[in-house]
């Protein structure tokens, strides 16, 4: 009988021992204003990942409303990240209307790049221009073209690849001669139109990072 009850007081302690940390962290989830359940508890105390910072992060993303699940966050934290940091990011974006995806967020904190800096410069205005003359299309006609861009830098492109704009322009130039190198541009409007449309349209600023935000072509014969 005493070996019974020595043994059951033993169990005991070992329960207690192993739901001491989950317990703890259930409650401090309550007291920061984070719904984490008891039995995800359990599993984040033995990934030595329910921490302040965490069920912070937790917090804030369910008291904002932003929607990043919990298990995203913690994959987070697994992965050397700051999810608070993130969530705190992701909440700033939000508050200028910004549109930024968490992913890029986060990976920008994994790569330690300036996310407060690339939220602030996120939608700011850039503008190409480029000129070329003396372009032969296919009948042998001399052409001069004028772009002017308007666009808008996007987290991602400020974040991980600050743009160049002569680099930028040096394209646009490109690839405009070589369209009009191989067209016929008696139809100026026409010309005009399939670059905007094709050539430089929305995915393929999109593709650079760049929100296209006006673009005019001016073509002349000369």
């Amino acid at each position: 009988m005493e070996v019974t009850i020595f043994l059951f007081g033993v169990i005991s302690f070992i329960v207690f021992l192993i739901f001491l940390q989950p317990i703890i962290g259930y409650i401090r989830t309550k007291r920061i204003g984070a719904s984490i359940p008891f039995v995800s508890c359990i599993f984040m105390s033995i990934r030595k990942t329910l921490n302040k910072e965490l069920i912070q992060a937790v917090a804030l993303s369910q008291n904002k409303s932003l929607c990043i699940g919990i298990d995203v966050l913690e994959a987070h934290m697994l992965a050397s990240g700051s999810p608070l940091k993130c969530m705190e990011a992701l909440d700033y974006a939000r508050s200028k209307k910004l549109d930024v995806d968490f992913s890029l967020i986060a990976a920008a904190d994994l790569a330690d790049k300036d996310i407060w800096d690339a939220i602030n410069k996120t939608g700011e205005n850039m503008k190409l221009q480029v000129k070329e003359s003396n372009i032969r299309d296919s009948k042998l006609k001399t052409i001069d073209f004028e772009y002017i861009g308007n666009l808008k830098l996007t987290f991602g492109r400020v974040c991980f690849s600050p743009p160049n704009n002569d680099k930028l322009e040096d394209e646009i130039a490109s690839k405009v001669r070589k369209f009009i190198e191989y067209s016929d541009s008696s139809d100026k409007y026409a010309t005009s139109k399939i670059i905007n449309e094709t050539i430089l349209d929305t995915s393929f600023w999109e593709s650079k990072g760049l929100k296209l935000v006006s673009q005019d072509i001016k073509i002349n014969n000369t």
